[in-house]
């Protein structure tokens, strides 16, 4: 018991500023690489927000959830967190002992501001369209009126770009072609126009 505590009281140096906003974070990991990955984007985040914000992690690994116990303790973190990342960077489906925990938890959050981050997958290969684990958490924390966040796969990324720049494509010559037939206004008529406007 004590060890466990002391795990989940040791606050990581994440080398954020001297901040003004504590936001409370809960951090479910599989294994060591995904944790390190969930600290390296919380980071990035420290750095994006500068000194407005610090982040307060709490980590828990899915084999202490596992432990209906632990997993008692873990849901009440969740519940009380600002932020919480479920990261994996196994191609395996989530545990069903995590799937339980994240159901409580998210259940628990409905109509907070909490926001919802899951890393599935490695950084360069996250988890993208099809994926049922994926699909499964962010169906959870919309039914639960959350935010949520995931990595999009660089195939993903740049397909929607190009979507993008194709849709910008088709608009480009409608919205001239409405825009040439529109008479233009003298700025003269336009402040008579106004001038003549009833207050």
């Amino acid at each position: 018991m004590n060890s466990q505590q002391s795990m989940r009281e040791t606050s990581l140096e994440i080398n954020l500023p001297a901040a003004r906003c504590p936001l409370r974070v809960v951090v479910a990991y599989h294994d060591v690489v995904a944790g390190q990955y969930a600290m390296h984007v919380l980071a990035k985040l420290g750095q994006e927000f500068g000194e407005t914000v610090e982040f307060k992690p709490v980590l828990w690994s899915f084999d202490v959830l596992a432990d209906l116990d632990w997993c008692e303790i873990a849901a009440s973190d969740a519940i009380q967190a600002d932020l919480l990342i479920i990261a994996t960077s196994s191609p395996q489906p989530i545990p069903p002992a995590v799937e339980r925990w994240a159901e409580i938890a998210l259940g628990q959050k409905r109509g907070t501001s909490s926001a919802v981050v899951a890393l599935f997958g490695s950084a360069d290969n996250p988890d993208g369209a099809g994926s049922l684990r994926l699909d499964a958490i962010r169906t959870a924390a919309r039914e639960a009126g959350l935010e949520f966040f995931a990595p999009m796969p660089r195939a993903e990324e740049v397909d929607a770009v190009d979507r993008i720049h194709q849709r910008a494509e088709l608009l480009t010559p409608c919205l001239e072609e409405i825009l040439h037939h529109i008479p233009a206004v003298s700025t003269a008529e336009h402040s008579g126009a106004a001038a003549s406007t009833p207050g």
